[in-house]
């Protein structure tokens, strides 16, 4: 079948991990965004940001790196609704976007996520490589700009991983 295509914008989906690229994420969100504005709902995104993904790299090399990629993707594909989206935003960072969902069930999907992620492993050339991930969670209301809701959703998991060192963190979005 190939890689999905979006309206003359190329593919939409990430040629490693077989989730969505950016572009075909902007796209689902820009949709979910204004069923969000028309209904009066929200819903959460998730990032997760791989913690010492360079380290597997120089120790490993670039294709065991890509494992920790695949890996990643696949427990996250595990671990979705049908209605769920999941990105890879590019380098180590990926994005689960949980249309029409509350706080409650946002927050309980990422402490999920985060157990099964920081517990899974890579296998390569022999080795287990532990995955080790932050989570961010990230509400927002029906009326958000996408650009507001990345850039907001992108500093809260920046401000988790330098202020705490913490695994989960959760922010939201009036």
């Amino acid at each position: 079948m190939g890689s999905p295509t979006g309206a003359n914008c190329g593919p939409i989906t990430d040629g490693l991990t077989r989730v969505l690229n950016r572009r075909g994420f902007e796209d689902r969100l820009s949709h979910e965004l204004s069923v969000a504005c028309q209904h009066g709902v929200g819903g959460v995104l998730i990032f997760v940001d791989l913690d010492e993904f360079k380290p597997v790299n120089d120790t490993y090399g670039h294709a065991a790196g890509d494992e920790v990629l695949v890996t990643v993707a696949n427990v996250l594909k595990t671990h979705i609704r049908d209605t769920d989206y999941i990105v890879r935003l590019g380098g180590d960072e990926f994005a689960v976007l949980l249309p029409r969902s509350n706080k409650r069930n946002g927050v309980s999907r990422a402490e999920d996520l985060d157990h099964k992620l920081n517990n899974a492993y890579a296998a390569w050339g022999g080795h287990n490589i532990a995955i080790k991930e932050s989570c961010g969670v990230y509400m927002y209301m029906s009326k958000i700009e996408m650009k507001e809701l990345l850039e907001n959703a992108d500093a809260a998991i920046y401000e988790i991983k330098q202020e705490c060192k913490a695994r989960l963190g959760i922010a939201t979005c009036g």
